[in-house]
């Protein structure tokens, strides 16, 4: 019973997600009731600087593990 509404759900929501038309209406219903500018304007500054070295900082850590995983370590 479960395993059939386990693929009920995921049969609807296959349909959602490929219907544009839902979408769209999500997006106007959002878009009308989140006011995404006062959201932005209330996360404090510490954030941003915070969010903006940890960004750098997973930057360099990516590319670090693909430099050593790399076949050769010629140009590292």
């Amino acid at each position: 019973m479960i395993k059939s509404w386990l693929n009920y759900f995921q049969n609807l929501q296959s349909k959602v997600l490929n219907s544009k038309l839902i979408i769209f209406a999500l997006g106007v219903i959002v878009g009308a009731l989140v006011d995404f500018n006062a959201i932005l304007l209330s996360i404090p500054t510490s954030f941003w600087a915070l969010f903006s070295f940890g960004l750098i900082g997973l930057g360099y850590f990516f590319y670090v593990k693909y430099k050593f995983n790399q076949d050769t370590f010629s140009d590292f």
